[in-house]
């Protein structure tokens, strides 16, 4: 997804989330409350990625562009960031892609507040 692409959909996630920018064609919205989770599921396309944590309630967010591995570690920890749990050494998280139902289990440490906030939109 390039920056400016303004299509319907990229539309709706500017009103959700906190948003960061994890390469010029990667995208992550980290859902703020239970509504915003369910308001970020509803705007799963094909090709998103989508992270939860698997033993505890928290955040929902959804990756939409580039989607590497080290993106995914990215985007993981962010998520394990914004969550009470960001202070273990390792939070369990979910992902799935766009509305497969198998879902993917990966341990990752939360990313440090100085390596994400240059990333923040």
């Amino acid at each position: 997804m390039k920056h400016g692409e303004f299509d319907a959909d990229n539309m709706a996630l500017l009103s959700v989330g906190r948003h960061f920018r994890l390469s010029e064609k990667a995208r992550l919205v980290v859902g703020r409350d239970e509504g915003e989770n369910n308001l970020l599921e509803s705007l799963v396309k094909p090709g998103d990625i989508v992270f939860e944590l698997t033993d505890h309630e928290g955040p929902t967010s959804l990756l939409r562009g580039e989607t590497g591995g080290d993106i995914i570690k990215l985007a993981a920890g962010i998520t394990a960031y914004h969550t009470k749990f960001r202070h273990e050494a390792s939070v369990g998280i979910n992902y799935l892609k766009g509305s497969k139902p198998d879902k993917m289990k990966i341990p990752v440490k939360p990313a440090e507040k100085e390596d994400i906030e240059p990333l923040r939109i």
